[in-house]
């Protein structure tokens, strides 16, 4: 990857991203409206995100 090491889907650090991202999204998914709490969730998914 970035490092010049092989990509390995099974490496600790890439599962639990992608465990907290299902998460997350899974959270935001069950908001009734787009809203504070769903601005913020978006923010934790993708690290930043635009006014629109």
């Amino acid at each position: 990857m970035i490092a010049g090491q092989a990509y390995d889907p099974a490496d600790p650090a890439l599962v639990a991203d992608r465990l907290r991202a299902r998460r997350l999204c899974t959270e935001f998914n069950a908001l009734p409206e787009v809203n504070a709490q769903a601005a913020a969730l978006l923010v934790l998914i993708y690290a930043q995100i635009g006014d629109s």
